[in-house]
């Protein structure tokens, strides 16, 4: 019967391999309960169906849709059954998945909401130690990847603090892997306080249907908690009781005062109050004691139900905000709140060891920045963001009875980790490796970066030869010898070039991007053609990436490097940037804006005015685009920007996160010479970080692998034949210039060599009385000499003076080290590239091949080579 049933009504096929019947109770074996089950089919005609269905019988519990049901031995072990799968995939994708983003995406959005289901519908105290298991090994899962099995050397409070930044939202600074333990108290009770509140919505005898309380929980009193007897309400009592003696919960009623179900629950965090963040703006101000959560008392879901629409009647809607019953939590709101008083997360700050790990958690916590600045004059973008009236404080009120209306204020949020939320496809694709996502972890942790930690034990110094490594990468953010610094300003650049190509607009980058009208010949990073701004025909963005830290200075013997910037660093950024291009910029009715950011992902106000000015633009097109201009303004089209805004910001999130792990992924032609050398013999970068590493970890070192061609660079290279072409000028150390040098395997001029080998972005050849820097300098003047480009971005990732230049030779090791696949020949050897005493740069395979002059401005030759030069 009601296998026809199913077919008629429903077009179901009932899967007779599934048919189990449950015997509750203890009265009954598995074996007394089958016998009987056999015999009941034997014996009653109407049975006679069910004889041939072979169905299973048990006394202990079954599963219903997925969700177990039966005594509490076996529903325990059927959700350690599937807890344990999950622990298996997570095994396996550690054990495949070698890119540190995905990694983490893997098991946030796949493996932690696996048992999302099974905490809805499955009494918490039942599950609570497998779902606790479960969240001990993610953890362990993002750690190992996030340093590469280092974290064992951790403190017992750097690793309570890294499972805390693990589990907190990302406005609070964290990775958002909310603990499986906590939302599965809060989607229980929520699931199963809807499910009460719905029987009382559909059990009025006013109206014309089944009266459902009486069918679904027979022999229940909804209205009378202390007389349930089902184990699904009883649990729903339990969950409830918890809340209430554990997690600062109060029960509605005249004493608990006006239900905040409106006001969104407060965020809690390490927040300095008496310093602002970069930018201007501050966190929000964490409460002096958690505000409560005020729940509905068991009795009133089923009885305030009671009749359709009656919570939403104009009596109640009269009574004050005291006597007005609170609306039901959502399981979003409780896991908000439970969160915050979490017992793992408790008395874990504060430790004098964790400052550096505080400080990174307030960087990155949410920003709230003003839409409309203060005045006009601090965004190129009043068009978009005009200045509102100003209201008079002593203006009277035009109704005084009236209540006071709150102000609106308009801001833009940004969270520098919620891009790690995001998987929609962006261009160009990013993708972390093991080695810069160890890089990033460890950084946004306040933890030493592993490969940084071996450099500092062995005191390998970097190659600007000023400053040792720190474990922390403070100097290597700031160096502006170190190789990464181009690579992942020009990764910003790029992806905000694209953001700039989505609107429409055409876009300039780099060289490309129009200069000044000034004699500097100054030039930005990014230009929109015809953008559109009043008064300006296009618009010119300039990117800079600045460090929280200080990691350069030599004031008090360099023991400020290491600590926090106290000054707003972003902003002065940004009025050095205005100051040097604005106004130049404005001759020739080009418009600029300032685009800065830090390491740790904080953002200036402009720039992200800016983000959101390309999205209501590329909204607004493509809405004229499909013929709908009408809709321009509407709800749709505000929702619309909304997603478009926010892609941007994950876009440029992602992209400084990146930036700033490329640049901590020290290369070993990024190094100098360790300070302390073993006896007898020099030790190279690589012996460095092994040597390191093997102190760090207090085990052995591992057995190298096949050393990987590499650029080094040295100070005094034996293995450089000095070009016969550069002579040494008396005492000023400049290397004499012979711009007609040729290089041996074809005799190739030396410009085209060089910009072929280069780059033609790197090396030109300048005119006689020009400058290849720009106009910035008269190095050149009067000889044709080959000379760089000073747009080689200077201020990435630097705390120096941003009018500083690159010299030839910072150039030129700059570009060799990011082409390291050109750094060695076919058949693999070594290629070096080595500074002479004097200043004579000679590249070649094992000491032999091109030999380059170059002298100590921006002065460059090329001498005629041995026999024996590269084959490539």
């Amino acid at each position: 019967e009601l296998k026809l049933i199913l077919k008629q009504d429903l077009d179901l096929d009932l899967d007779v391999p599934k048919f189990n019947c449950f015997f509750p109770g203890n009265r009954l074996n598995d074996d007394q309960a089958r016998e009987l089950f056999k015999n009941t089919l034997a014996h009653r005609q109407s049975f006679l169906d069910l004889a041939t269905m072979d169905a299973g019988v048990s006394t202990q519990g079954l599963r219903v849709a997925g969700v177990p049901i039966g005594v509490e031995a076996w529903v325990t072990k059927f959700v350690e059954e599937k807890i344990q799968d999950v622990i298996v995939d997570v095994g396996k994708i550690d054990h495949v998945l070698t890119d540190g983003i995905l990694h983490y995406q893997m098991l946030r959005f796949c493996q932690n909401t696996r048992p999302g289901f099974l905490t809805r519908n499955t009494p918490t105290p039942l599950i609570s130690e497998s779902l606790g298991r479960l969240d001990s090994v993610i953890l362990e899962s993002m750690c190992t990847k996030g340093t590469g099995g280092t974290h064992t050397d951790w403190t017992s409070e750097q690793r309570s603090f890294a499972n805390m930044k693990l589990q907190l939202p990302h406005h609070r600074g964290g990775y958002g892997i909310t603990p499986v333990a906590g939302s599965g108290i809060s989607a229980f009770y929520a699931s199963s306080a809807s499910l009460v509140r719905w029987l009382g919505l559909h059990s009025n005898a006013q109206q014309d249907l089944v009266n459902l309380a009486a069918v679904w929980a027979p022999g229940q009193n909804l209205s009378n908690p202390d007389v349930w007897t089902a184990p699904l309400l009883q649990a729903l009592k339990c969950s409830h009781a918890l809340l209430l003696a554990e997690y600062e919960c109060v029960e509605w009623g005249p004493a608990a005062g006006p239900a905040p179900s409106a006001a969104p629950v407060a965020i809690a965090g390490p927040v300095d109050t008496q310093n602002p963040t970069a930018g201007g703006t501050r966190h929000g101000k964490p409460p002096s004691a958690l505000s409560p959560l005020v729940l509905p008392p068991l009795s009133m879901l089923f009885e305030s139900s009671q009749g359709e629409g009656r919570r939403n009647s104009s009596a109640e809607e009269q009574q004050p905000d005291g006597e007005r019953p609170p609306a039901d939590p959502s399981q979003r709101t409780i896991t908000a709140h439970l969160m915050q008083c979490w017992k793992d997360h408790q008395d874990v700050l504060g430790h004098i060891a964790l400052a550096r790990s505080e400080e990174y958690l307030k960087l990155q916590s949410v920003q709230r920045i003003p839409a409309i600045p203060k005045t006009e004059s601090d965004t190129i973008f009043n068009e978009y963001f005009p200045q509102t009236d100003p209201v008079d404080p002593n203006a009277q009120p035009a109704n005084p009875a009236a209540p006071a209306e709150k102000k609106k204020i308009w801001n833009l949020n940004w969270s520098p980790l919620s891009w790690m939320a995001d998987m929609s496809a962006q261009r160009p694709v990013t993708r972390f490796s093991m080695d810069l996502w160890m890089s990033f972890f460890c950084r946004s942790m306040g933890a030493p970066i592993p490969m940084l930690q071996a450099h500092a034990m062995a005191r390998t110094r970097c190659s600007c030869k000023i400053f040792s490594l720190d474990p922390q990468g403070d100097h290597v953010l700031t160096c502006k010898k170190h190789t990464g610094a181009t690579r992942g300003h020009n990764h910003v650049m790029d992806v905000l070039a694209q953001l700039a190509r989505n609107t429409g607009c055409s876009v300039r980058v780099n060289h490309k991007v129009s200069t000044t009208a000034a004699v500097g010949n100054k030039q930005g990073d990014v230009e929109l053609l015809n953008f559109g701004l009043d008064g300006y025909t296009n618009l010119v963005i300039d990117v800079s990436i600045c460090c929280d830290h200080i990691g350069s200075s030599t004031v008090q013997n360099g023991n400020l490097n290491g600590k926090m910037q106290t000054n707003d660093y972003l902003e002065e950024r940004a009025r050095v940037k205005i100051r040097k291009y604005r106004h130049d910029y404005a001759v020739v009715g080009t418009a600029f804006a300032p685009a800065i950011v830090s390491v740790a992902g904080q953002i200036h106000p402009e720039f992200l005015r800016l983000l959101w000015v390309l999205a209501d633009k590329q909204t607004r097109n493509y809405y004229a685009l499909i013929g709908a201009e009408e809709e321009i303004g509407g709800m749709a089209f505000t929702w619309s920007r909304a997603r478009t805004f926010s892609y941007n910001k994950n876009s440029i999130g992602k992209a400084i996160a990146y930036a700033t792990a490329t640049r901590l992924h020290l290369s070993v032609h990024s190094t100098a010479p360790p300070a302390r050398r073993q006896a007898g013999q020099p030790m190279s970068s690589d012996e460095c970080l092994l040597h390191g590493a093997a102190h760090a970890s207090h085990r052995a070192p591992p057995r190298p692998a096949p050393p990987r061609p590499a650029v080094n660079v040295g100070e005094g290279a034996h293995n450089v034949a000095p070009s016969t072409h550069a002579t040494c000028a008396d005492a000023s150390r400049d290397a004499d210039v012979v711009a007609g040098g040729t290089h041996a395997a074809g005799g190739v001029a030396a410009a085209e060599w060089l910009a072929a080998t280069l780059g033609d972005s790197v090396i030109n050849t300048a005119a006689p009385g020009d400058s290849g820097d720009g106009g910035d300098g008269d190095d050149c003047a009067g000889d044709d000499r080959i000379a760089t480009h000073s747009s080689l971005h200077d201020d990435a990732m630097s705390d120096d003076n941003d009018d500083d230049k690159v010299d030839t030779l910072d150039v030129i090791l700059g570009h060799v080290s990011q082409r390291e696949d050109a750094g060695y020949d076919d058949a693999g050897e070594d290629v070096s590239v080595g500074v002479g005493v004097s200043a004579v740069v000679g590249v070649g395979v094992n000491g032999q091949g091109v030999s380059l002059g170059v002298g100590l401005g921006n002065s460059l030759v090329v001498a005629s080579p041995p026999l024996t030069s590269l084959d490539s």
